[in-house]
């Protein structure tokens, strides 16, 4: 059993969404809670920061929780409008050092934006799993403290083979902004002979997902972002995938995702990895691919080995 308390500005803050990566539970009148582990659990603890409150340390590490039995939660006071922008990006992959200027260029643009956007959110690829972790890690972070709004980042598939739970924690968790519930999926799983990739949500991903669903007042708007998409007629325009051979471009339980999206409502779900811009309406929710921040390096006759 883990415990703790949730506070902001030193008074304890009620009914905030606490969870193991697999249950979900909630803070009393006291901004305390008690939360079981087990097996199932994944490896952090984190709090779904509710509105008007904020933190880049939303989240502890679960054998350290463990090892004391608590991990506490201290949130910052912080403006959420009704109306609000936000910044979706993804795919900012990229093996040589000239896209470093080409990104600070694009958060500059960013906070240059009238209105202030309120937050970005990064999903996933933000190098590749082929280049040197460790220095394109230094060199994103170099550029991310060029930022002047909050930042959260979800995992794309070429961070399946990189420490991003070191440096930006979970892979999956949710949190709130003004009237929205934001849910950050993960959904990337290595194919079993390790060769390659695919979209799924399973597991202890999935249990976690239909929980904080639960959780959230009827009426919540939710949205959703995902780096594989959900929803995409991607595979079907290209002739030369299919199903079977290419499982990298599909999310195969696509179907259960939609369905439990329209049953709770959910407005609209962020996708990225295609490298396109995409619409699609299913079951009443709204998908949407975003075109990737990257662009097309790979159509550089300069770039070699990443054909």
């Amino acid at each position: 059993m883990i415990s703790g308390r949730v506070s902001g500005e030193g008074k304890p803050l009620t009914g905030v969404l606490i969870s193991d990566g697999c249950r979900v539970g909630r803070t009393n009148d006291q901004g305390e809670y008690q939360l079981p582990i087990g097996p199932d659990s994944g490896r952090f603890v984190f709090v779904t920061t509710p509105r008007g409150w904020w933190s880049e340390s939303f989240y502890v590490r679960m054998d350290k929780a463990a090892e004391t039995g608590q991990a506490n939660f201290h949130l910052d006071p912080i403006d959420q409008p009704n109306r609000f922008d936000f910044i979706f990006t993804c795919d900012l992959s990229s093996p040589k050092a000239w896209a470093i200027p080409k990104l600070k260029a694009s958060i500059h643009e960013i906070n240059q934006l009238r209105p202030t956007p309120a937050f970005t959110l990064v999903q996933g690829d933000l190098w590749l799993h082929g280049t040197d972790w460790l220095q394109m890690h230094e060199k994103y972070l170099e550029c991310l403290a060029l930022s002047k709004i909050p930042t959260r980042h979800g995992r794309g598939n070429h961070e399946l083979r990189t420490r991003f739970e070191q440096v930006f924690g979970p892979t999956y968790y949710s949190f709130n902004w003004g009237q929205f519930h934001f849910i950050v999926l993960d959904g990337n799983q290595p194919i079993p002979d390790g060769s390659n990739f695919y979209g799924l949500v399973k597991g202890r991903e999935l249990a976690w997902l239909r929980a904080d669903l639960a959780a959230q007042p009827e009426g919540t708007p939710i949205v959703v972002s995902v780096h594989i998409p959900v929803v995409s007629t991607y595979p079907a325009r290209r002739t030369d995938l299919v199903r079977e051979k290419a499982p990298f471009w599909q999310t195969p339980n696509d179907e259960l995702l939609t369905k439990l999206f329209t049953k709770y409502g959910v407005k609209l779900v962020l996708q990225g990895h295609m490298h396109e811009n995409e619409r699609i309406t299913v079951g009443g929710v709204e998908y949407v691919e975003s075109i990737s921040m990257c662009g097309t390096w790979w159509k550089n006759p300069d770039v070699k080995g990443f054909e």
